[in-house]
């Protein structure tokens, strides 16, 4: 895991835009899913709810913190922004991935979802509440276990 201060930059793969996810076997043609985030640091989600949510945090753990965040953080992310959490996977360096929670801004599931990852305006306002500057990219989501 990378050092909270220390989150990766996006691969430059991550950063051009996928086409819509569709599978059409027939045609030999399969694009994955994938999700617009921006990865998260175990750290820095402690930090979070620590700073905003200081009555809540009192004998919670790292784990208990977690959950917390989970729970809260759609009430300090910008009005109108129905935030979703997914693991993801995030390359840190040729073959070595990091699975992480990433707040999900968009997907490649439609047109429309690929537009939501253009607006530089709600993506700033995201890293701003979340007092965060590591860019979203476009990221595998893990499955469920």
């Amino acid at each position: 895991m990378p050092r909270p201060d220390a989150v990766p930059e996006p691969f430059p793969k991550a950063l051009v835009t996928p086409p819509v996810a569709r599978d059409d076997p027939a045609n030999g043609i399969c694009h994955l899913e994938r999700v617009f985030a921006i990865p998260l640091h175990p750290q820095r989600m402690q930090d979070f709810v620590t700073e905003k949510l200081p009555l809540h945090v009192k004998g919670l753990d790292g784990t208990g913190k977690l959950d917390l965040f989970c729970d809260w953080v759609g009430d300090f992310l910008p009005p109108g922004l129905k935030p979703e959490l997914a693991w993801i996977a995030v390359p840190v360096k040729r073959n070595l991935i990091w699975e992480t929670l990433g707040i999900v801004l968009a997907d490649n599931s439609s047109e429309e979802g690929l537009e939501k990852a253009k607006d530089e305006e709600m993506i700033l306002k995201v890293q701003e509440c979340l007092g965060v500057t590591t860019r979203p990219g476009w990221h595998f989501v893990l499955p469920d276990d």
